[in-house]
């Protein structure tokens, strides 16, 4: 509930401070924790156009890619953010791997198994 009670308060935040990061970032992160994935989504694109080098916006825009199922989408941020200066290199290593794996339609079947089973 705290996540979507946080939502419109961070997108009236952000319309007069369009740029303050953090708000972007906890945005994302609300409306992924609220489930809303294609919300997710446009937040995080809309922040990636004012801040194109912030390596964990592309990371976290990878992610609600990932969410929307569009993995061409999430491999090519990933991409962009393993590039960009960082502090999580191991976890993006992951994040990509999986990813390119998705993309060339090699992801393991017992994990897609699981994920189609919970719907």
């Amino acid at each position: 509930d705290k996540a979507a009670q946080a939502i419109p308060l961070l997108e009236k935040a952000l319309a007069s401070y369009s740029d303050f990061l953090p708000a972007w970032h906890a945005l994302g992160l609300s409306y992924h924790m609220a489930g809303d994935h294609k919300k997710e989504l446009e937040a995080y694109q809309r922040a990636v156009s004012s801040f194109s080098s912030d390596h964990v916006l592309h990371r976290d825009l990878a992610t609600a890619f990932h969410e929307n199922e569009d993995h061409k989408s999430e491999l090519e941020h990933l991409e962009i953010a393993s590039k960009l200066p960082m502090t999580d290199e191991i976890f993006l290593a992951n994040l990509l791997r999986r990813a390119r794996a998705e993309a060339a339609g090699t992801y393991p079947k017992a994990v897609k198994a699981v994920k189609e089973e919970k719907g």
